[in-house]
């Protein structure tokens, strides 16, 4: 979870960056004003001529002025929010993370083998002996 300090440097930088970008693009929409307004030029005869070349392009600059305050805002905006985010994601999980491996089975010693002993001669023979390895008398 986010902690309040955190949050309030992060909502403090996007201001920066939100009064940063209103500048820029509060520049280009004067620039704008200022070439829509020096369009209107009076004539000697006292009428109005406008330049029209210069009044479509400062109304241009002024909608790229407005775009890109627009855009600045939110571009600040989002870079504040995943940068908060890759943060919190690097300190909630390990530094390095490998894939859990399936949990081997325990090893289970081997059962001994039950020897079976002759009665005759005393031999040890393989449980499974149905007569004697040394005398050959039967076992079961």
């Amino acid at each position: 979870m986010v902690s309040w300090s955190r949050a309030f440097k992060a909502a403090i930088l996007t201001l920066l960056y939100w009064i940063a970008w209103g500048i820029i693009g509060g520049l280009i929409i004067g620039g704008g004003f200022f070439t829509v307004m020096g369009c209107v030029q009076v004539s000697p005869m006292g009428i109005p001529i406008i330049d029209w070349g210069r009044a479509v392009g400062g109304i241009i600059l002024i909608i790229i002025g407005y775009i890109i305050i627009i855009l600045g805002f939110y571009a600040s905006f989002y870079k504040v929010l995943t940068e908060i985010i890759v943060d919190e994601i690097k300190t909630g999980f390990p530094a390095t993370t490998t894939t859990p491996q399936p949990a081997m089975p325990p090893i289970q010693p081997k059962p001994p083998e039950i020897e079976l002993i002759c009665p005759v001669c005393g031999a040890k023979n393989p449980q499974q002996a149905t007569y004697c390895i040394k005398c050959g008398m039967r076992l079961k």
